[in-house]
């Protein structure tokens, strides 16, 4: 992810010598174990080509489930079954990408991104990168870089995400 931040921010050097360009990286530090499952399933069912017994299985891996366990007679209780996916894997990407939708919408109503020129000259905005379950917000100015991180701070809190760490650069030409 560092690489294509470089990429950007030289692109932007190149096509607005006067430009800047602010940086947050956000690690969420085990972000996307254990999710609330309406945070994750009300985009999941938005997206094309999912379909309801996909659904259906990630709320059941989501959801809060009980099992009765009965050991040698005297032993029986109601117990908590362990629920989420586990950090790195194929599904927790997926399903982060999936939610990131959201984060990115809000970015881009609010204006917090960065304008640059594509190879095909049509203008593109970047308001933030994610992988697994670090994220990078841009925006062209120190104040805009604040409420960017508000908005992502805002809907860190909705995932139940802990934010392990912040590092904020600038890049000036």
């Amino acid at each position: 992810m560092a690489w294509m931040v470089s990429e950007l921010i030289r692109l932007r050097r190149d096509q607005y010598p006067d430009a800047q360009t602010f940086v947050a990286f956000l690690d969420g530090g085990s972000a996307f174990c254990r999710p609330p499952a309406p945070i994750v399933l009300e985009p999941l069912s938005k997206i094309d080509g999912i379909s309801f017994s996909d659904w259906l299985a990630v709320q059941a891996m989501l959801s809060i489930l009980h099992g009765m366990a009965c050991i040698m007679d005297p032993i029986a209780g109601l117990w908590k079954l362990m629920t989420g996916v586990a950090q790195g894997g194929v599904l927790s990407q997926a399903l982060f990408c999936a939610t990131l939708i959201e984060l990115k919408l809000e970015l881009e109503r609010a204006g917090r991104s960065v304008h640059f020129r594509g190879a095909d000259g049509k203008l593109h905005l970047m308001c933030n990168l994610a992988y697994i379950d670090d994220i990078v917000l841009f925006a062209d100015c120190p104040n805009k870089l604040q409420h960017a991180l508000f908005i992502a701070w805002s809907w860190a809190n909705k995932m139940r995400m802990r934010r392990a760490y912040t590092h904020l650069a600038s890049h000036r030409s």
